[in-house]
């Protein structure tokens, strides 16, 4: 569901709202890249030796690709020195996810910059976070695509990042407020803004030309209170949010935390003592993926 002006603006701050808007179009472009790996993954005909040549292209990339299947998260038994061994570990899709990871911190997170209100690696760490955490959930699940969840959980607050660079001291007002008055970044952000991160996040997702379910998850991954019926991938990120937010990894640039996510892992079928020995592996989880919270 794409976003629309009417579902994602609150009347009441039409200037800044406005200012952001029209900055959107200095935002990073899609890297050539990424835009060619996913050509590559999602072409029948390609092979592994296409992608190899591609990723090579990019130093930067392939450096920190070597360095995420070396980690204890993927669990390569065998020192990788090369793209194409990391490509034939990994599969297509998982190398299309880290590359859009990449891409990412590569464009919204510069190497040095002065503090702001938002901390940036922060909230790269509980945005990592969601997406393992989200891509653990949809292998418990029925008919959702893992790969996709754990792209859209570490997409789901790129619209933090996108504020952050269009209405830098705008956007360190939004955080001083959600803090001061102990709420939701979200509230803060319609009070001062007139539209969420979730809203700009999805207008960056069509910009690169997310697919639409991706669009979607971005938009949607706080609405989902009440759901009934099959666990959707916007709501398989909305509670891998909360989970990440309890566990206290990164910050999502306010400090509301959920205590005990007890709604979310309900519906996830986790009860009880399942729900504390859930907690503490998804824990250990995102401790075994320290290279991908610490690509900044």
């Amino acid at each position: 569901m794409p976003a629309t002006i009417e579902n994602g603006k609150k009347s009441g701050k039409t200037d800044t709202y406005e200012l952001a808007v029209s900055r959107m179009s200095d935002l990073p472009t899609i890297p050539n890249t990424l835009l060619r790996i996913w050509q590559i993954v999602d072409d029948p005909d390609s092979s592994a030796s296409d992608l190899e040549k591609v990723i090579a292209m990019d130093q930067a990339l392939s450096a920190k690709l070597i360095r995420l299947v070396n980690s204890p998260y993927y669990g390569a038994r065998e020192s990788v020195v090369s793209c194409g061994r990391a490509i034939t570990l990994l599969g297509f899709a998982t190398v299309k996810n880290l590359s859009v990871c990449v891409s990412v911190v590569s464009a919204f997170l510069p190497e040095s910059e002065e503090k702001h209100e938002l901390d940036l690696g922060e909230l790269w760490k509980h945005s990592a976070a969601t997406g393992v955490i989200a891509q653990d959930i949809a292998q418990r699940m029925d008919g959702i695509d893992s790969g996709a969840a754990f792209t859209a959980g570490v997409l789901h607050d790129i619209g933090k990042f996108v504020l952050h660079l269009c209405l830098r001291d705008e956007y360190s007002q939004v955080i001083k407020t959600a803090r001061q008055k102990g709420i939701r970044i979200r509230e803060a952000e319609k009070e001062l803004i007139g539209a969420t991160h979730s809203y700009f996040g999805n207008q960056l997702a069509v910009l690169w030309g997310f697919p639409e379910e991706l669009q979607e998850a971005i938009f949607t991954h706080h609405d989902f209170d009440g759901a009934d019926g099959p666990v959707s991938l916007p709501e398989i990120v909305g509670h891998a949010d909360r989970i990440a937010r309890h566990l206290r990894i990164g910050s999502a640039g306010d400090d509301f935390v959920i205590d005990t996510p007890v709604e979310s892992l309900s519906r996830l079928g986790i009860s009880g003592k399942s729900a504390e020995e859930y907690l503490s592996a998804m824990n250990d989880l995102v401790g075994n993926a320290q290279a991908l919270l610490n690509l900044v």
